[in-house]
């Protein structure tokens, strides 16, 4: 079943975006390495409340909890990490890795020691693929108390897409797509409708949509492109994001730097943007459906569009972007927070109720903490608001460059030449200093 193209608003970016980096526009204090630095204007003495009866206080950085590192070395020294994604029920955590391997950590559950002493977990579930995971995903009505949901998809280069038991590592089926040659086409990007009856997958210039129930040959195929007027989304559908109010939007990114909004009612496109200097590797929904960020490769800037007015951009935040790699970001539960590691080993904090500052015609929101996660770069970051935590993944695909080096040692004919930058594909969960809110008197009465 094909769908067609129904393109009714497309907003493009009209302001430059800025030549200076995040660190030149915002100067953070120098501190210590764990150390979070504040700025003027804004109150740090502590965060608004986030929801009922919590708020998050920054008299400290995130406290370390635990890590997994042994699980990512290996001989090839390039293991790094493609992602961490925390499950709905927030009992797991899983990851994504250089080696085509899905791991699936419960921290919760058993913390083991390695022979130094230090916390180091092991992963109770990991699942080998046979080519580079494009992405992957947990279903939405994920709970360990029910075997039945423990699911996770995934998907890769040359095969279908693949639906595991988080709980035993085993297939649980298959959703293939055909291209016009009757062969298997794999999907670049997957994700599940907010109540998990529906799977969406990225191809180029196409949106499929599969029956989670059903995997059969036969998928709903959305065209993203007006084959005639070239009108519509173009390029490979990278990354989607689902509005959790309700409404049956659902966006998709591309390599081609736009954001469709789609109506799932009738999967058509009602509305294109665009405002990343790079491809669209990350989208995501604010909790109450009213903002989407967005985020693009070797792009320094979050987008932060109003869905109520999506003719200019609400306000963009700076991070260190300086790899082609899929860089995460996330969001508080209450939406107040905005998250995002940084190509530097550090991760960031924005809070979306401050005001924000115009720059060369844009508006940017100043982060309001940020702190040293990694020895490298932090592609992935996930926040468990039901156990206070952010969990971290680092890494990236690291080239020897002769010319920086830390020294050199002459050993006969040859020189032995160190590395300048640490390596660290590593997995951190970070516990996030909460407190209870008091709740006065009055209102107990």
């Amino acid at each position: 079943m094909s769908v067609g193209y129904s393109g009714l608003h497309s907003f493009l970016r009209v302001c430059a975006v800025p030549t200076k980096g995040p660190d030149e526009i915002f100067q953070p204090q120098n501190g210590s390495d764990m150390e979070m630095w504040e700025s003027e204007p804004y109150n740090m003495n502590y965060f608004t409340q986030v929801h009922d009866k919590y708020k998050l206080t920054i008299d400290s950085v995130p406290t370390f909890y635990t890590s997994a590192y042994q699980e990512f070395q290996s001989k090839s020294e390039d293991n790094f990490l493609r992602g961490c994604k925390w499950s709905p029920d927030g009992s797991c955590i899983m990851t994504n890795s250089n080696d085509n391997c899905i791991r699936i950590f419960k921290p919760f559950a058993t913390q083991d020691s390695d022979k130094a002493g230090n916390n180091d977990l092991t992963s109770n579930v990991k699942v080998q693929e046979s080519g580079q995971i494009y992405d992957f995903a947990w279903f939405p009505g994920m709970t360990s108390f029910q075997p039945e949901l423990c699911r996770v998809v995934t998907t890769c280069s040359g095969i279908p897409i693949h639906m595991w038991d988080s709980e035993t590592g085993k297939i649980v089926a298959n959703y293939r797509a055909y291209d016009q040659y009757d062969e298997v086409t794999a999907a670049y990007s997957l994700s599940f409708s907010c109540d998990g009856s529906k799977i969406y997958a990225g191809y180029n210039k196409a949106i499929r949509i599969f029956d989670t129930e059903y995997p059969v040959k036969s998928c709903k195929l959305v065209k993203t492109t007006n084959t005639k007027t070239k009108d519509g989304q173009t390029g490979i559908i990278s990354c989607f994001a689902h509005s959790p109010d309700g409404s049956g939007l659902y966006v998709a990114g591309s390599y081609s730097r736009h954001v469709g909004i789609y109506d799932s009612s009738c999967d058509k496109l009602v509305c294109l943007i665009q405002g990343q200097q790079g491809g669209v590797t990350h989208v995501l929904f604010s909790p109450d459906g009213t903002k989407i960020y967005s985020g693009g490769r070797k792009d320094a800037e979050i987008l932060c569009w109003d869905t109520r007015n999506l003719g200019h951009i609400l306000f963009s935040a700076l991070r260190d972007v300086k790899t082609n790699q899929r860089m995460y970001f996330d969001v508080s539960q209450s939406g107040q927070f905005l998250m995002s590691g940084n190509n530097d080993g550090t991760v960031m904090f924005w809070n979306t109720l401050h005001e924000c500052q115009e720059f060369n015609g844009d508006m940017f929101l100043k982060p309001c903490s940020q702190f040293y996660a990694h020895f490298d770069c932090v592609n992935g970051i996930s926040y468990n608001h039901q156990n206070h935590m952010i969990a971290t993944a680092s890494g990236q695909r690291h080239f020897q460059n002769f010319d920086e080096t830390d020294s050199e040692e002459e050993t006969g004919k040859h020189s032995v030449v160190k590395k300048k930058n640490p390596w660290d594909f590593s997995l951190k969960l970070w516990k996030i200093p909460f407190e209870e809110e008091v709740e006065s008197s009055s209102s107990n009465r």
